[in-house]
């Protein structure tokens, strides 16, 4: 079949519209320019091909008009052309709508016949052919516009051309190449008039008039001259001249759907095909399929390939014959072995999905056999399950069994249902088809593995105590399986995870001690010391732990048993044992992550006991050993921390070099800790400014959480010992700055307030801010005594510094009797400095003459 839309452009599937042209309106009828900027702007537009701008500009030039005509028919015009060649159908509807009820009428011929041949163009775009040529047949009338009539004429052609209608086609391209030959759109239509010709079966017209066009001055491209010999080739049945020329423009083909290839390739496929030439029709249809510019075209040159195949034997070929049983023969029962062994080769060749098409027609389909139903929904089953459609194979699987002939045939499907139904974790609807298994199908060889499956899949459910229950049912049922041993360890496991830790510890141990030589039985200590824990009896624990190493130390478990007994061990306090088995695991399996625990474990309890050169060895022995493990940047952070405390700052200092190169990635909390101990290290050797870059990279970490505060009042501290006297006072400024961003903080603690209070009174001082710093040492003084009337004991330190530095500033002020009052507040709290700070009060009093 012929192009359905001659004079214009294939544009896939989308609807046929006519070329769109801006020509300018007569002279007499256009606006002043300086009143209608957006008129040109527009019109600019669209020669720039910016159709969505030009719609916009439009739409401002139609506002201008206020309806007034001929202006509001050139708005309109212009807004429709803009929308068409934006595919825009329905907004250029509504504009035409929009001038039919906004026009206070007027308008001049020229634009009377411009809307009418408009709402015909955009009646072909919304597919309305038949109505778009009626809408547009009057402007054929003689005293029409000229430049509408052509392009009524082009329409009419597309138009019939669509409703198939050849021969009103071929009259109005004749129409339209005698009144107007010089026109732009020529060689379209003397190309549309071949197709007609064609199309009609009128070959020697058609070849005639191809000819006169190749020697024509206004002749299209070559290819597409070449392209139409190939369809006047094929009416002419000279099918080796075809497929030779089409072969040489081959190169020239569109790589999206056209209408003039699609036609002319899917004509020659139709006669290679019965020429017996399948494998070059093979070699041209997936062009055909993708040139095609409908669903149906595409379909039919995609069926084109399955039969293609079929006849060069592969298995698509196969494909083709079912299609052809199902569309053609339906209900042909003599089909269905065939559908059904094409089917198992089909899955075969990884086309499950498509397999299963046909399976489920066979199964459904009452007339056939039930045993062929059976093989066809046990078959689709598989398919499903093959594409991990897991649901769709349950339910084939579980309709499978109901057409069993046999009890093995109906549990063995209905144990593939539950496969399926655990495969897309519905555990409850597992358990429920392993369950009619093991108790419907007792006899059948699939009961046993029914059982076992019930019992997994409640223990996945974390449904332990059933799962327990049905451990214990396979192991009755089942006393001479294979399966026995691991049906024993997985009821254990499910006997402690149910909360029934004595009986599963019993469970396990006697399973490991009567099941020794079993690859099993390590596992069964090990998760009877889980069980052991759990119930609270850590020497029990420790003691299977013992157990497994002892026996099983050729075990996969050894290294895991190692390091629960050392982690055991730590727990109870029995450190020397602990140590033992950490050394001992570090040594056995240096490389395992187990280990870099067991390095940590040692490094703290070294620490613990102060025997800080074994805790920063073992540390750093992690880092050596795994210094990609998770634990490393943690490790070498504490062995710069244990040197830092040495005050070997010599040692502490590289350490925290090579953490800044090698972790600066690591976790923030411990990057924000290492930057902090780099601006103390920094701070103790009086390199302040260069503290700042640390203590700023922890604050800016953590921001106001208590390690970011702190750090922040590091930095108050740095800009503080940065002053170094004199009337610059910006460092003591920004000092007091951070200090009070801190105390602002709503959530901050006790010790930090405390901290940071003082340092901030210290900054007043050297302000010569004597009274904010009393107020900041007193606030300190009054919020202990206040801890201390609640009940709270708190660190006493900055109560007593904080004290001692009022009643100084006291004195230095002449306040004496404040100054005795401070240190009698601080006297009674009972602090270890009571007894001087009741002197000093006592020696001011004598000294001042003060009475109480």
């Amino acid at each position: 079949m012929l192009a359905a839309c001659l004079l214009v452009p294939a544009q896939g599937q989308q609807p046929a519209r006519p070329a769109v042209v801006t020509p300018e309106p007569q002279t007499a009828t256009l606006p002043a320019a300086d009143r209608y900027a957006d008129r040109q702007k527009g019109v600019r537009a669209m020669a720039d091909g910016i159709f969505s701008a030009a719609a916009r500009f439009f739409l401002d030039y139609r506002s201008a008009t206020a309806g007034r005509e001929p202006d509001l028919a050139d708005a309109t015009v212009l807004l429709v052309k803009a929308y068409l060649l934006q595919n825009q159908v329905a907004e250029a509807e509504t504009a035409l709508n929009y001038q039919q009820k906004h026009s206070q009428g007027g308008a001049d011929p020229y634009y009377s016949d411009a809307l009418v041949y408009w709402r015909g163009a955009v009646q072909l775009a919304q597919g309305h052919f038949e109505q778009a040529t009626v809408t547009v047949t009057p402007l054929l009338e003689p005293l029409r516009t000229q430049e509408f009539r052509r392009q009524a004429l082009e329409l009419l052609a597309d138009a019939y051309a669509k409703l198939g209608r050849w021969q009103q086609a071929q009259s109005v391209l004749k129409q339209l190449l005698a009144e107007f030959p010089k026109s732009t759109n020529v060689v379209r239509a003397k190309l549309a008039l071949v197709k007609a010709y064609l199309s009609e079966g009128q070959t020697h017209l058609a070849e005639e008039s191809l000819d006169l066009l190749e020697q024509d001055s206004m002749m299209p491209t070559r290819e597409v001259l070449e392209l139409y010999r190939v369809m006047i080739f094929l009416n002419k049945k000279e099918l080796d001249k075809a497929t030779d020329l089409y072969r040489k423009i081959d190169g020239l083909r569109p790589s999206k759907p056209n209408e003039d290839w699609w036609m002319a390739a899917s004509q020659l496929v139709d006669q290679l095909i019965p020429a017996g030439r399948h494998q070059d029709a093979l070699t041209i249809l997936p062009q055909v399929a993708k040139l095609a510019t409908t669903d149906k075209t595409r379909i039919q040159a995609e069926l084109q390939q399955a039969e293609c195949l079929m006849e060069l034997g592969n298995i698509q070929a196969a494909v083709d014959v079912v299609e052809r049983f199902r569309t053609e023969h339906s209900g042909a029962l003599e089909a269905v072995p065939v559908q059904l062994r094409l089917a198992e080769l089909l899955r075969q060749q990884g086309q499950a999905a498509v397999a299963a098409g046909y399976l489920e027609e066979i199964a459904k389909n009452q007339a056939v056999s039930q045993e062929l139903r059976y093989r066809a929904g046990f078959a689709r089953g598989w398919c499903y399950a093959d594409v991990g459609a897991h649901a769709e194979a349950m339910n084939a699987f579980a309709a499978a069994a109901a057409l069993g002939q046999t009890e093995p045939q109906q549990a063995e499907a209905m144990l593939l249902a539950g496969d399926a139904a655990f495969r897309m974790q519905n555990y409850a609807k597992a358990a429920t088809y392993y369950q009619a298994v093991a108790e419907k199908y007792k006899e059948t060889p699939f009961a046993e593995n029914g059982r076992f499956r019930q019992a997994q899949t409640r223990a996945r459910s974390k449904l332990y105590g059933p799962a327990a229950e049905a451990f214990q049912a396979f192991i009755e049922e089942f006393p001479q399986s294979a399966r026995l041993t691991e049906a024993r360890l997985e009821r254990g496991i499910a006997l402690r995870l149910s909360g029934q830790n004595e009986l599963a510890m019993q469970e396990l141990e006697q399973l490991a001690d009567t099941r020794a030589a079993d690859p099993l039985a390590p596992r069964a200590l090990l998760e009877g010391h889980q069980a052991a824990v759990a119930a609270g009896q850590s020497d029990r624990a420790i003691a299977l732990l013992s157990k497994l190493l002892e026996n099983h130390p050729d075990s996969d478990l050894f290294a895991q048993a190692l390091y629960q007994r050392a982690s055991s061990l730590f727990l109870a306090d029995r450190n020397e044992a602990a140590v033992a088995d950490a050394r001992r695991l570090v040594e056995s399996f240096p490389l395992l992550p187990l280990s870099a625990d067991a390095l940590m474990w040692l490094g703290d309890h070294y620490a613990n006991i102060g025997e800080a050169a074994h805790s920063e060895s073992a540390f750093l022995r992690l880092v050596t050993s795994q210094p990609k493990s998770h634990l490393a940047p943690a490790a070498l952070y504490e062995a710069a921390m244990s040197a830092y405390h040495r005050e070997d700052l010599n040692k502490a200092l590289p350490l925290l070099k090579q953490f800044m190169t090698d972790y600066a990635r690591a976790d923030t909390d411990i990057v924000a800790r290492a930057e902090m101990l780099y601006g103390d290290l920094l701070a103790q050797k009086g390199e302040y400014a260069e503290a700042i870059t640390h203590f700023s990279r922890t604050q800016e970490l953590m921001g106001s959480q208590e390690l970011g505060l702190a750090a922040q009042g590091r930095l108050g501290e740095m800009h503080f010992s940065l002053w170094g006297g004199g009337e610059d006072t910006e460092s003591l400024k920004t000092a007091a700055s951070l200090f009070n961003e801190i105390l602002n903080q709503e959530s901050l603690s006790a010790s930090l307030r405390e901290k940071t209070l003082y340092r901030r009174a210290k900054v007043y001082e050297k302000l010569g801010r004597v009274e904010s710093a009393i107020k900041d040492y007193m606030d300190i003084v009054y919020s202990y005594d206040q801890s201390l009337k609640a009940g709270n004991v708190r660190d006493w330190y900055y109560f007593a510094r904080a004290g001692y530095d009022a009643a100084r500033l006291f004195l230095q002020n002449g306040q004496e009797r404040l100054a005795a009052r401070t240190y009698e507040r601080l006297a009674a709290s009972g602090i270890p400095t009571a007894a001087e700070a009741r002197q000093r009060a006592a020696d001011i009093r004598t000294t001042f003459k003060l009475d109480n």
